[in-house]
């Protein structure tokens, strides 16, 4: 199962004192924890109302809006809490390989990934509940999400009587992105409504009056973040349907929805060559697959999701970018996001690698195209 936590005013509520703990547990000297919180020595506020201002309010805890120290100081505090739940042994998650995944965090929003449930949930609730007591860290119990993946449906009955989340039966959100328990339905639940969502902001543009480079870098501004953001996170076969929405949707906005004037391959092309460099949205897809397979090959040690990925199969992930695609394990193609990696680049290799043959970047070893190594 998968536990979204909600947090209370969680940047307004850090607790000085464990601050200053924490600052003092990672190895920071005297004198740089004292400058820092000389920031929050008797600091007050005053609220303006009608230009009227209130008398002073004396601020006990929190870490100070605007200031830039603020987002590393709140991480710092909560990497307590994250180090506690990786290390604490009635805490499980997945392994894969020789790591165990239980949580992912982003600023104050946590994720735990949980197997074990009936005794992970409680060993959680009670860590949290511990840790609020020190650092004033509020979880609000009833606004957090859950979703079962495979639990039996007496186990997951049991849990909701037990413990009062909001329980979804398939979808949850974690930092913008609906997650769900089958991976086919994942381009369902978040890329349709994309469509939607921008087709309703570029027709609110419409009305703006602007030039056409004007709506050019509206959508580089914009609306193509939004799109990155969607594929570099959940990077799965995108049918064509997609970019067929997104470029009809740009194109109607950048023409007013009249005929256009130019090919949308025109449109797309760098301004030397005649073009206005709109955004290819297909492109783009194609180079974020085109980058994983870079780190397939270098084996990049600072990404997790590398390592998990291979950790799933005995064959290394890059071997499989000079196999033909008849040779490669069905099995390894069973996984949504290597599957469309592998896609793209046998699409595309043959564009990028002109002179230097294929053979000469394979390793016998753990070779799908050499099976006399398979066996050992």
């Amino acid at each position: 199962m998968i536990l979204t936590t909600d947090a209370e005013k969680a940047f307004d509520r850090v607790s000085w004192p464990f601050l200053r703990q924490t600052l003092a547990g990672i190895g920071l000297g005297e004198i740089t924890i004292n400058r820092i919180m000389a920031l929050y020595q008797e600091p007050t506020a005053r609220v303006r109302v009608n230009g009227s201002l209130s008398p002073q309010i004396h601020i006990h805890n929190g870490t100070r809006q605007g200031c830039p120290l603020s987002p590393l100081l709140f991480v710092l505090v909560m990497e307590t809490l994250l180090a506690h739940i990786r290390g604490n042994p009635d805490i499980s998650g997945i392994i894969t390989g020789k790591r165990e995944h239980k949580i992912a965090a982003f600023a104050d929003d946590l994720l735990l990934v949980i197997t074990k449930p009936n005794i992970t949930l409680p060993n959680v609730m009670q860590l949290l509940l511990q840790f609020g007591k020190v650092s004033n860290f509020k979880v609000n119990v009833s606004k957090s999400e859950a979703i079962n993946i495979n639990l039996p449906t007496s186990t997951k009955t049991r849990l909701e009587q037990n413990f009062p989340f909001q329980w979804s039966p398939n979808k949850i959100k974690y930092l913008g992105i609906l997650l769900t328990p089958d991976l086919s339905k994942l381009y369902q639940a978040n890329f349709v409504p994309l469509i939607d969502k921008v087709d309703k902001q570029l027709k609110r543009w419409k009305t703006l009056g602007l030039s056409w480079f004007g709506k050019i870098q509206a959508i580089k501004m914009s609306i193509m973040p939004q799109i990155l953001y969607y594929l570099q996170t959940i990077p799965i076969k995108i049918p064509k349907i997609f970019f067929q929405s997104i470029k009809r949707t740009i194109s109607n906005f950048i023409w007013g929805d009249k005929t256009p004037r130019l090919k949308y391959e025109t449109l797309i092309l760098p301004k030397s060559k005649g073009g206005l460099s709109v955004p290819d949205t297909y492109r783009y897809y194609a180079s974020i697959h085109l980058v994983r397979t870079l780190h397939w090959y270098l084996q990049s040690k600072e990404k997790i999701w590398v390592k998990t990925e291979q950790a799933l199969y005995k064959i290394p992930l890059s071997n499989l970018l000079w196999a033909q695609p008849t040779n490669i394990p069905k099995e390894t193609l069973s996984h949504p996001a290597i599957a469309a990696t592998l896609e793209i680049w046998n699409k595309h290799r043959q564009q990028l690698i002109t002179t230097t043959p294929f053979p000469k970047f394979q390793t016998l070893i753990a070779n799908p195209e050499f099976p006399p190594q398979l066996r050992h």
